[in-house]
């Protein structure tokens, strides 16, 4: 008896490393840290962060890329909007951010809808507000998430999109 007593309780003890790593909890919904899982990102992102591919991010309201700070998205990475939220999705980087989203053919990273039978403008979509000269002005307030883009930087780069397909977005 004591022997499988003794069997039962060294079994436990080596698993509860296990449960007590698995219960550790993430407040910062812009970092996410749960491995092959979706992440829910919403508000603002105030240091640069990676995407990883072994993850699906849902996107819920507006999420803004704050000024000094780069998000990195891995090839083969999924981004989709939050279908059960009642305002549009959408991921804006601001002035003096930038997007790293290098995906290859194979492995191409997607924005699209959450919805199982999406539609053209159910979200909405990317939009950089760099810092390069614009059209009308010097300076202009975008029609999404309120904030300043233009200036006078001609050589102004917010970053990469390579092999991105971008998919459902336009909503008004």
């Amino acid at each position: 008896q004591v022997s499988k007593f003794n069997r039962f309780l060294m079994m436990a003890l080596m698993a509860m490393p296990l449960v007590i790593t698995s219960c550790a909890k993430d407040d910062d919904e812009t970092t996410p840290s749960n491995p092959g899982g979706d992440q829910v990102i919403s508000g603002e992102i105030t240091t640069s962060t990676t995407w990883t591919s072994n993850n699906t991010y849902i996107l819920t309201g507006g999420v803004h890329v704050l000024d000094g700070v780069t998000l990195t998205i891995e090839a083969g990475t999924k981004i989709i909007s939050n279908v059960n939220e009642p305002s549009v999705a959408y991921l804006l980087f601001e002035r003096g951010s930038k997007i790293m989203a290098e995906g290859t053919k194979d492995a191409p990273i997607v924005f699209t809808s959450g919805e199982s039978t999406p539609a053209r403008g159910v979200w909405g979509g990317i939009i950089i507000c760099g810092k390069a000269p614009i059209n009308n002005g010097t300076e202009a307030v975008a029609e999404v998430g309120d904030v300043m883009y233009g200036g006078n930087i001609s050589s102004d780069n917010s970053g990469i999109l390579k092999y991105v397909r971008v998919e459902y977005t336009g909503n008004a």
